[in-house]
């Protein structure tokens, strides 16, 4: 995705010609990814996610700033990776092309993922010649009823095969290379011991690959006791099992490149057998070296989860100061060294850990 060496490409920043208050004055690596939650909204009603109850708030960054996140990314890594998520992208659809169209033209990788349930059969070529580089669909089982449940949305299944199939129809038909579709695949208790079948399944519909991941405890949980009353139901029964389940089916779909985040298995095994809480010995995640977070009202952020990492706080906006400036600031600064403490396990993902 990114050019061979971007990553260790090392940018000196000059004091004297920034704000004093933001700037380090030392050196950093680029940043890979930028992640942007260009929405907090979403259309379908996810068991193992509640964003679905959020609603952006009227002080959202506007298109014109949210192209200015892009436009400062490109200058610190000219290769990188923006990653369009949500929410619901579709839900800011002129939003999500202007943003996809900005990105590419300035040589920027762009990946998206979507539940796909707003794209239109009107849209199938906009996406093969003007969407991203890589459309992650979310697809969680073979069997409706299972992938209807956990997202909560009757008849969800039906839309989403039905795009996948119009978009691969549609990349077949204009002939584009360029354009990827990659499925991603929740696993839990009610999907994981019919992962081959889903798989294979997913593979006949044309799709370009495949990512699966294990079940998390609920994304931006609203539960007003704090329980996790899904997550407590749907994590994996008998662990060991479930381990050896996805040992020999990702075993059996490694060979031809399909499945596209091999490097992840390992831990994943790890995670189902010692639990959601369990934390890694060594600090492997590198979050704070190489992504930055953006969220749709412009909030700054190294990780995904450093609300979680104690003493880190707010470390400004993008209407504070512009992405080059945050990337070599002394609150980032300050809050990598915070960072370094920490042993969540989702380090260990490809997009976080230490290269």
């Amino acid at each position: 995705m990114s050019e061979p060496g971007s990553k260790t490409r090392i940018i000196q920043m000059h004091p004297e010609n920034e704000t004093s208050q933001y700037l380090t004055g030392g050196r950093a690596p680029v940043p890979t990814n930028l992640f942007f939650l260009i929405t907090s909204e979403c259309n379908l009603s996810c068991k193992h996610c509640h964003m679905w109850l959020n609603k952006d708030s009227p002080h959202s960054l506007t298109l014109a700033e949210k192209i200015k996140v892009v436009e400062g990314f490109a200058k610190l890594n000219p290769h990188g990776n923006v990653v369009l998520s949500g929410g619901e992208v579709m839900l800011k659809i002129e939003d999500f092309f202007a943003l996809t169209k900005s990105a590419k033209s300035l040589g920027l990788n762009v990946i998206a993922v979507s539940n796909s349930s707003l794209i239109a059969p009107s849209l199938y070529k906009r996406f093969v010649v003007e969407g991203p580089d890589i459309l992650y669909i979310s697809l969680d089982s073979h069997v409706d009823t299972i992938h209807d449940y956990i997202r909560g949305t009757p008849g969800a299944w039906n839309k989403v095969v039905r795009v996948i199939k119009g978009l691969v129809e549609k990349k077949k038909e204009s002939g584009s290379s360029n354009f990827k579709i990659f499925t991603s695949t929740v696993l839990f208790e009610e999907n994981i011991y019919t992962l081959e079948n889903m798989l294979a399944f997913i593979k006949s519909l044309g799709v370009d690959g495949a990512s699966v991941q294990v079940l998390s405890r609920t994304v931006m949980n609203k539960s007003p006791s704090g329980a996790d009353p899904f997550f407590d139901k749907s994590f994996f029964k008998d662990r060991e099992l479930a381990s050896r389940v996805l040992d020999e089916v990702i075993s059996g779909f490694s060979d031809d490149g399909f499945l596209v985040n091999l490097g992840e298995y390992e831990w994943m095994k790890e995670y189902i057998l010692k639990g959601p809480d369990y934390e890694t010995s060594d600090q492997v995640c590198g979050s704070a070296e190489k992504n930055i977070f953006v969220d749709h009202d412009g909030r700054y952020s190294l990780c995904a989860n450093m609300d979680a990492v104690e003493g880190v706080g707010k470390i400004g906006t993008v209407r504070d100061i512009s992405v080059e400036r945050f990337w070599f600031s002394v609150q980032a600064e300050r809050a990598r060294g915070l960072m370094n403490q920490c042993r969540k396990h989702c380090g260990m993902y490809a997009c976080h850990r230490k290269d």
